[in-house]
């Protein structure tokens, strides 16, 4: 009987050594070659996910700054009204299109291009100064546009070719 009680009492004070560690996973080489490729699989798209992120934070200092579209959405900037959209085209003749509906003038600066600045927008119900912005970042480098609230004028700047 006191073998019994002395066997128990030390079993469950070594039991109290063991070490648990719940977050433990088995090694690398001792899983199934399919969660053994599906682990390889995650840690590329995340890596590649990484990458990507960088790519694009270097992108957006590159990009000049995105139209504010708050102010031109207020009454007093006159871009809140909706329009039904279907454009592919020159960034020219839409954008002479938003400024009349807005009652906003269209200034270019610079000279357009041999080759037209294409967008392509498509919208049931856009805001004006939705599709002014969405023209904006399509037009990546090769144009950019300024609205001017105050004065009720949209710039178009066309970039001069770097040959």
């Amino acid at each position: 009987m006191s073998r019994l009680v002395f066997t128990l009492s030390a079993a469950v004070l070594l039991s109290g050594c063991a070490i648990f560690d719940k977050d433990y996973q088995k090694p690398v080489t001792d899983l199934p070659p399919s969660k053994r490729l599906e682990n390889e699989l995650s840690a590329a798209a995340q890596s590649i996910e990484r990458s990507l992120n960088v790519l694009a934070a270097g992108k957006l200092s590159e990009q000049p700054g995105l139209i504010d579209t708050a102010p031109l959405v207020t009454p007093e900037g006159g871009m809140g009204g909706s329009v039904n959209l279907d454009w592919v085209g020159p960034i020219a003749p839409l954008l002479q299109k938003m400024a009349e509906i807005s009652n906003y003038r269209l200034k270019i600066l610079g000279k357009e291009p041999s080759i037209p600045v294409l967008v392509s927008i498509t919208n049931k119900t856009a805001v004006v100064a939705d599709v002014i912005k969405n023209a904006s970042l399509q037009a990546k480098s090769k144009a950019s546009i300024m609205v001017f609230p105050e004065s009720k004028v949209i710039e178009l700047r066309y970039t001069p070719n770097k040959t």
